[in-house]
């Protein structure tokens, strides 16, 4: 049998779920079909670039509006968002971030916000 992984949702909406790993602390995001997992130092350089996106960032036509394309060098994969998504993707991880720390202060953690 595999390892069975047990995730804490930590923030969600319709189009976006946030959670946690409780057996290898790996962060997940789910926003409409892609799915991302990150390290803890992952998640905060992800919301760290998305908080740095300006308006001259969105350059790429689409349908749903002018988006912002990132990703890094290494990878041939791009994720695309236009300036309304990466305002909810912010919100949704500060949300995240804040009730993973009420939960470390209440089973006696450090919490490394």
């Amino acid at each position: 049998m595999g390892d069975l992984h047990q995730s804490t949702i930590l923030a969600e909406s319709n189009s976006l779920q946030i959670s946690k790993c409780s057996c290898c602390s790996r962060y997940n995001l789910n926003y409409r079909n892609l799915f991302v997992d990150f390290s803890k130092k992952e998640f905060r350089l992800f919301q760290k670039m998305l908080e740095s996106l300006k308006p001259l960032n969105y350059t790429v036509s689409h349908p749903e509006g002018l988006k912002a394309v990132i990703g890094n060098a290494k990878s041939n994969y791009h994720m695309a968002f236009t300036a309304t998504e990466v305002q909810h993707i912010l919100i949704k991880i500060n949300q995240a971030l804040i009730l993973e720390s009420a939960f470390d202060l209440l089973s006696g953690n450090d919490s490394q916000l």
